[in-house]
C-alpha cells in the first residue's frame, strides 16, 4: 500500500499512525527534510533525491537473514521551506 502526503514546505507530516515503513519517494520536493521520533531528530537535513528510497535493513534471526523497515512509531518527516508544496509517497511494508 502507498500513503500520498501533500503539504507546504515548512510542515511536518505525521506517519505514527502508517505501522512498519518499505520506503519513501519525493515527486515534488522541499528543499530539506529529516525524520523525527517523539519530536528528537534521529537523521540529519538532508535534500531529498529524485526516486524511490528503501528503509529496509537487514536483521538476522538466529542463522537466517531478513529484512525489516523503519517502525514508525511516533515516527514523522519535517520538512524546510518558507513556500511552495511537496508530495511524498510512503510505502508501507505489508
Amino acid at each position: 500500500m502507498i500513503l500520498t502526503f501533500k503539504a507546504h514546505n515548512g510542515s511536518t507530516v505525521v506517519l505514527h499512525q502508517s505501522g512498519e515503513l518499505q520506503g519513501y519517494e519525493f515527486l515534488e520536493f522541499p528543499p530539506a527534510f529529516r525524520f523525527v521520533r517523539a519530536g528528537v531528530p534521529i537523521s540529519d537535513w538532508a535534500a531529498p533525491m529524485p526516486k524511490y528510497v528503501s528503509l529496509l535493513g537487514p536483521v538476522v534471526i538466529d542463522s537466517n537473514v531478513r529484512t525489516q523497515g523503519l517502525d514508525s512509531t511516533n515516527l514523522a518527516i519535517e520538512t524546510r521551506g518558507l513556500q511552495g508544496v511537496f508530495t511524498l509517497l510512503i510505502w508501507l511494508r505489508e
